[in-house]
This record gives C-alpha cells, structure tokens and sequence, in this order.
C-alpha cells in the first residue's frame, strides 16, 4: 500500500552508530544505516506487505478506555 502523503518514518539509533528507519504503518524497519540519504531512499520505495498489516491490525488493539487515566490523574510524585 503506498499513499499519495508524505509519511513521517519514526528513526531509532542504535548502540553502534547506525539508525533504523521505521514504517508508521506496518511498523517494519524499512532500513538501517548510518547515512540519511540511503534511509530517505528505502522510505521512499517502502511498499507495506498488506499481510502484515492485518496480521498487524488483528493482533494489536488499542487499550480499552476504561483502562485509561487521565494524566492530571497520575500520581507524580514518583
């Protein structure tokens, strides 16, 4: 699946100096490398495999509402 928007990939470094680029949508990591421009390339021809993002979809449910505290709730104190 490719969309017609610009996606934001969310980059994570690792230990040892290169980043990985990660798919918004189908959460893979779509490239790892030390140099920006490979990682802009990879994102670019990205393509979600559509069997993971129903895999994906099924097995990963946001929690339900009444499990959620507000944060003015929070204790923080901690």
């Amino acid at each position: 699946m490719r969309s017609m928007l610009p996606l934001e990939f969310p980059h994570r470094m690792n230990a040892d100096g290169t980043i990985n680029s990660i798919c918004p949508h189908c959460y893979a990591t779509v490239a790892t490398s030390t140099w920006e421009a490979e990682l802009e390339r990879a994102e670019l021809e990205h393509t979600c495999d559509r069997s993971r993002l129903r895999s994906f979809g099924t097995t990963h449910r946001p929690p339900f509402r009444q499990t959620w505290i507000p944060p003015e709730k929070l204790n923080k104190t901690a």
